[in-house]
């Protein structure tokens, strides 16, 4: 996912749309791509706003540039993490497929992976917003650690 180049312009409301030219794919094939803001996500994004240099949410020591790969990685070697920014992703689609907390389809669009073959996708259009909404909100609970409300259903 292109978030070391997300720009503040680029978010409306809670949903970050990515421009097609910086996602990863068939250039000819690619699209634009929504995401789903959870609120802790929307909460970093106006952290970021209180403190912006630039455009970018992530932005570089040079002018007018997102976060390098090289320096998110230092950044992780900083805090001793063993995880790599591309581990977060599969961390994420394990944690999907362990918990059942999403449907085949909503894990791999979130991951903005292409679903089924030429003719499948001709029908099957959505990018499945709302349902992502969920399983975003969900996973930015368990990753922060945000105590899930439950309601004590009668009967």
């Amino acid at each position: 996912m292109p978030v070391r180049g997300a720009r503040f312009d680029e978010i409306e409301g809670d949903v970050w749309t990515v421009p097609k030219e910086r996602m990863k794919g068939e250039r000819s094939k690619l699209q634009d791509f929504r995401v789903p803001l959870s609120t802790e996500a929307l909460s970093v994004v106006e952290q970021c706003r209180l403190i912006a240099v630039n455009d970018f949410l992530f932005p570089s020591s040079r002018i007018n540039k997102g976060v390098s790969d090289v320096a998110m990685a230092k950044v992780l070697n900083n805090l001793n993490e063993a995880g790599r920014i591309h581990g977060f992703r599969s961390s994420f689609r394990m944690w999907i497929q362990d918990n059942e907390t999403a449907s085949f389809e909503v894990a791999e669009t979130a991951l903005a992976h292409t679903i089924g073959n030429k003719v499948e996708r001709a029908y099957a259009r959505s990018d499945l917003l709302g349902k992502r909404r969920i399983l975003m909100q969900k996973w930015a609970d368990y990753v922060t650690q945000t105590e899930a409300k439950v309601v004590q259903l009668r009967g």
